[in-house]
């Protein structure tokens, strides 16, 4: 993993949940499929981490 992104979670499945803390996805928070390569593996879940906590809520 990229040192700019940090930790913030995990599913069961050992995938991480991280925050951007630099780059073209700064702020954002990202799933990371620890099963395939970081380039692809990387997908947005959402555009802050407010709007995931809210989504946390919401769900």
């Amino acid at each position: 993993m990229r040192p700019w992104y940090l930790s913030i979670g995990r599913d069961d499945g050992g995938n991480q949940i991280v925050i951007a803390l630099k780059g073209p996805n700064h702020g954002k928070i990202l799933f990371l499929d620890h099963e395939v390569p970081l380039d692809v593996g990387l997908h947005v879940i959402a555009p802050s981490f407010e709007a995931f906590i809210a989504g946390l809520k919401a769900g």
